[in-house]
Order: C-alpha cells, then structure tokens, then sequence
C-alpha cells in the first residue's frame, strides 16, 4: 500500500508541475493514461477557477474526464495547431524515447504530438528506463485479413498476440486491434520502419524524436525535469 501511494504521490507531483508549461490562451492536447489524467485533474481545478484554455483530447477516457473537470474543448476538427500536449509514457529513455500505447490510445496520442510545439511527458520515476523494451509494444492494426498481418510483423522477429478484453478483441476509439509485442528487436529505429512498411499496420507504439520535455514526479514528492533534443 505504501508503494502504490508513493507511485500516487510522484504521478500528481509531475502533473502539478506541469501546470507552469500552460498559459492563458494556449491550446492544449490531453494525453491518455493514469498520469495524464491526473493534469487533467489539475488543469481543470484552474479551469473552473476562470483559467482560459482549450484542449483537445486523445481519447474517449480523456474527452470525458476533461467535460467533467469543465475543462472547454475542441473537436479534432478544429484542430491544426497545438501549443503543447501533456502526455504520459508507458517507458521513457534517457533520450526521450517511448513506448506507449498501453490504454490503446497510441494513434490518437501521436497525432497530437505531430501537430504541437511542445510534447511534455510527465511520468513517475518507475517509468524511466536505460533501454526501450520492458513493456510490450503496441502496433495498432486493422481488423482485416488479421493472420497475413500477425504473419508478417512475426516475420521480422517479432512474437506477441492480439490483445484481447474477456475473450473479445481490443478495439481503440478509431476500431482498430492491437497485437502486444513481446520480444521483438533492440534496434527500435529499424523496427519501427520495418513495422510501418507492413500494410495493415496503422502505428506503432513507438514514440522516437517525439517528446520535446519531460518532468519525472518522485515518490518524495519532489520533480526532475529533462529537456530532449529531437534528431532526425
């Protein structure tokens, strides 16, 4: 119980820094995930306070949670431009590189960052990792022709499965499936070319030369914050 309250305690203190990043008049992107949802939290204290924001978020979770914190919103429609998305991480490297896509909403999350100025992570101290692969990697599919797809990712190495809920495919807000990852190549950079090259697969859950900042939240309390240079 008291790790867990730790986690707790170092998500919220990454989301409460993150406020310093957010002006009156900025539109904001709203990542998905437990992290995320805590700024989301926060942002919407100041929202009802009188803060003048507008936001746009990355999933149906996001969406509702920010219309309950009385947080205004934009359509994607509206949408070209984003000053900063505040966004969670499921693993971040030394360089800023991540996997995400756990709660399904990877697509969506990577559409955002595309669009923004800045991409601020904020994560607990458990998510930092020396090297990417720990947590299974995402890649968003079509449900169609599903074993020539499994097939083909299988064939660069690749092993994992359809992630499923109660027997029933995963399907993310856009209706596509995920396969979860497992093993797969220490060379993400390759993989991820490789993995975009296979018709069917819409995305992957990896997020290189995307996030610009992040504020990693401690169990005490306290906030480191990194800036990361994007490479191309």
């Amino acid at each position: 119980m008291r790790g867990m309250m730790s986690i707790e305690r170092a998500k919220k203190a990454a989301a409460v820094a993150a406020l310093d990043w957010i002006s009156e008049g900025m539109c904001v992107g709203l990542g998905s995930g437990t992290t995320a949802e805590c700024f989301i939290h926060e942002l919407g204290k100041k929202c009802q306070a009188g803060f003048d924001v507008r936001a746009v978020a990355s999933s149906e979770r996001s969406r509702v949670c920010a219309l309950e914190e009385k947080i205004p919103l934009l359509s994607s429609e509206e949408v070209v431009f984003l000053d900063v998305v505040v966004d969670g991480a499921d693993e971040i490297d030394m360089q800023g590189g991540m996997i995400k896509g756990g709660g399904g909403a990877l697509l969506c999350e990577k559409l955002l960052a595309s669009v923004a100025k800045e991409v601020l992570i904020i994560v607990d101290e458990t998510k930092c990792v020396s090297r990417l692969g720990t947590f299974p990697l995402p890649v968003e599919v079509v449900p169609f022709l599903i074993p020539a797809i499994q097939k083909k990712i299988e064939s660069l190495g690749c092993r994992g499965r359809l992630r499923q809920v109660d027997g029933v495919p995963f399907e993310t807000d856009l209706g596509h499936w995920i396969f979860d990852l497992f093993s797969y190549s220490e060379d993400v950079r390759t993989l991820q070319d490789s993995l975009k090259s296979i018709v069917g697969v819409v995305e992957t859950g990896l997020f290189l030369n995307v996030a610009t900042q992040g504020l990693i939240g401690r169990e005490d309390g306290s906030v480191i914050a990194r800036t990361f240079v994007c490479q191309s």
